[in-house]
């Protein structure tokens, strides 16, 4: 097992496979940080129109209590994505046949074959709006896949390209 300075993941790398697990994102993922506004606003809301509900006559506190219904069905949304980013942990497993990417939480899984894969892009960051974060792109026969979107992850411009040369060795066979 190797956790190197420089990568905030773990690799785990045997004789026929190799092993990347990416703990949760947390704050590392600006999606967290939005969802935390979100839900701070809507907690906002929730406790005036709570105090409403205290305060008020029979008719309004019926009236309120029907209001509230959607603003606690977002609150529930908003704080299970929160969530998801503190607990979910991503795996990548690559083998002589397939590649797996795999989510602990969702459970949800994502296999290429090695036959499959054209090429491996990468993408570093710089100044740009719209290339804030470095991107590592596996390319398929039929699609693109981007790895920031399939693990969570935000990497830096150093571990992306480690990763990179390290699937790109495993993909051609020269460990």
């Amino acid at each position: 097992m190797e956790k190197s300075e420089q990568n905030r993941f773990t690799t785990i790398e045997t004789d026929k496979s190799i092993n990347f697990i990416f703990p949760p994102p947390g704050f590392n993922n600006p999606i967290t940080t939005i969802f935390m506004v979100v839900d701070i606003l809507l907690l906002l809301n929730l406790s005036a129109i709570i105090y409403g509900i205290y305060y008020a006559e029979l008719v309004y506190k019926i009236g309120l209590t029907f209001f509230s219904m959607p603003w606690i069905g977002l609150g529930t949304i908003v704080n299970f994505v929160l969530v998801i980013q503190f607990v979910t942990e991503t795996s990548i497993n690559i083998s002589d046949e397939e590649i797996n990417i795999s989510s602990s939480f969702k459970r949800k899984q994502k296999t290429f074959k090695i036959k499959e894969i054209i090429d491996i892009k990468i993408i570093e960051s710089n100044k740009e709006i719209n290339n804030i974060y470095p991107k590592l792109f596996i390319i398929t026969k039929n699609k693109e896949y981007d790895l920031n979107n399939l693990t969570g992850f935000i990497f830096t411009n150093q571990e992306i390209v480690w990763l990179a040369n390290k699937i790109s060795k495993y993909i051609k066979g020269d460990r």
